[in-house]
């Protein structure tokens, strides 16, 4: 087959959750002996016109290249127009484009049946549910701790953007509330509201923020070690950054909602508010924890593999064309 990817920030991934999966599946697919495009931004700054068996395409209008006789598939990623970081106006663009992505592609995925819900609540459209993948057997140093001045199992972890949809804000507020539990916050606060962010809990010597860390080694060794792994996200589909603290052998606490749930299952804590939160971390339930944590380490073996997502993408890609 001949695939392209549009729509992204571009590869290799040095962006986010999107552009993390785009790497994953066009490589993939690309070994398989399928002839991948990826289609960059002009200000990407990869320069080669490979990667790893991926043509690489750079365009300013990424829509001036497809022809009539494509078929256009569109993966709702998360609903978009929901995010606070947008303005009222902005919210209203992207509810527009997204009426009109899902108005004229010839199929959709959604990587979470939260967002298949939603697609066929608010637009009454089928899609296909293929989830985001994640590796399996990350790799952990237990030095990399000492880095940090922190023991393993001695502190809890926050990975996210600093946007309130991300619950942040109720979530630091629990631990301003528990002085003696620490909490190492790791995300850029370079934009506005991580400014804030910074500037209500940096007096607060249990909450480390760390800024972004792009070492994936250091990423899953912080998950590994830590107490509970505390994800707050709440209008994405499947996060990567959950399935990754999955394969990680993280033991979960998650913000309650119909896309955590559809992950996790019964294998978590959830909360909804600074106070449950609060409840959570003063006195986890840890009779669950080898249980959950193994369970959702199955998991990704046996649902969120990158074979398995791989598999997946492939066989839809050819019953798609095959209807053509």
């Amino acid at each position: 087959m001949k695939i392209a990817i549009v729509s992204t920030r571009g590869i290799p991934n040095n962006y986010g959750g999107f552009e993390q999966f785009a790497e994953h599946i066009s490589v993939a697919l690309a070994k398989r002996g399928h002839a991948v495009t990826v289609y960059n931004p002009h200000f990407h700054p990869n320069k080669k016109e490979k990667f790893e068996g991926v043509d690489i395409v750079k365009i300013f209008s990424p829509e001036k290249q497809f022809k009539k006789k494509a078929k256009l598939v569109t993966n709702v990623d998360g609903i978009e127009w929901k995010r606070s970081k947008y303005s009222p106006l902005i919210q209203r663009l992207t509810k527009q484009f997204e009426k009109l992505a899902v108005s004229y592609s010839d199929a959709l995925i959604a990587d979470n049946v939260g967002i298949a819900n939603y697609l066929k609540e608010s637009y009454g459209k089928d899609s296909a549910f293929i989830p985001y993948g994640a590796n399996a057997f990350p790799e952990f140093n237990s030095e990399i701790l000492k880095t940090f001045g922190v023991s393993a199992g001695e502190f809890d972890v926050l990975m996210a953007r600093m946007e309130p949809e991300n619950n942040i804000e109720p979530i630091l507020n629990a631990y301003a509330q528990t002085p003696l539990l620490k909490i190492i916050v790791v995300g850029s606060t370079k934009n506005n509201f991580g400014k804030k962010m910074r500037k209500k809990f940096s007096s607060f010597s249990n909450i480390l923020f760390l800024e972004w860390i792009n070492d994936k080694v250091t990423l899953d060794t912080l998950r590994h070690f830590s107490r509970l792994y505390i994800h707050g996200h709440s209008v994405g589909g499947t996060n990567p950054s959950l399935l990754e603290a999955m394969a990680a052998e993280s033991f979960i606490v998650a913000h309650s909602n119909e896309f955590n749930e559809g992950v996790l299952g019964g294998d978590a804590l959830y909360f909804t508010s600074t106070g449950s939160l609060k409840e959570i971390i003063s006195c986890p339930n840890f009779t669950f924890r080898e249980k959950y944590i193994t369970a959702n380490k199955i998991k990704i073996e046996s649902e969120y593999g990158w074979e398995t997502i791989t598999d997946s993408y492939e066989i839809f890609l050819k019953d798609l064309i095959s209807k053509n």
